[in-house]
């Protein structure tokens, strides 16, 4: 269930992207995308540890939402990159950078599913 929304939420936010692409300028978007999303998973790991009373330092809702817009933000960074490598060639940097964006998104899910209470 958790997925099906993630899911849909993510497809809208790309169709919104491809419909603004001419009026946003996206072509640093991958490498901002990439530095947020690692920031977020690093509050988030951070917000996670317990402090004296054994509760985290962070409210659950908070992680959770922190952890779903880094996702996010890593999922629109990988489509905005490949896009433009699509137009413009093979960048190195870029490939690389979509690369550990990949990796931010899967670890963002691997997190959330730790996070959420079964």
């Amino acid at each position: 269930m958790y997925f099906c929304c993630l899911a849909r939420c993510v497809a809208g936010f790309l169709i919104v992207l491809n419909d603004l692409g001419d009026v946003m300028k996206q072509s640093n978007f991958p490498y901002i995308g990439l530095l947020l999303g690692v920031s977020l998973l690093l509050m988030v790991m951070g917000g996670r540890e317990l402090d004296i009373n054994g509760e985290p330092r962070l409210p659950l809702l908070m992680l959770l939402l922190m952890n779903e817009f880094a996702f996010i933000i890593s999922a629109i960074s990988v489509f905005i990159g490949i896009k433009r490598m699509k137009s413009s060639g093979m960048d190195l940097l870029l490939a690389i950078v979509l690369g550990l964006s990949a990796v931010v998104g899967v670890v963002s899910i691997i997190l959330g599913l730790q996070l959420w209470p079964l």
